[in-house]
């Protein structure tokens, strides 16, 4: 049965494009990480009672509005 069929050629592949060269600029590492920073600080800042929540529960009596 083989005698029948050939077998199936390969594709050639091509090259691998070479890497990418990587830079390390310092300046774009010092402002994303003062970004970071200030978005953290932004958030915390939100919470204006604390973990422990409010001291004072203000009335604890039934009231109407307008009244």
């Amino acid at each position: 049965m083989s005698g029948l069929f050939s077998s199936p050629s390969t594709p050639t592949v091509p090259a691998a494009p070479p890497p990418a060269p990587t830079t390390t600029n310092t300046d774009t590492d010092i402002a994303a990480r003062e970004q970071m920073l200030r978005m953290q600080r932004g958030r915390s800042a939100t919470l204006l009672t604390g973990g422990a929540g409010l001291s004072d529960m203000g009335t604890t009596s039934k009231t109407l509005l307008g009244q």
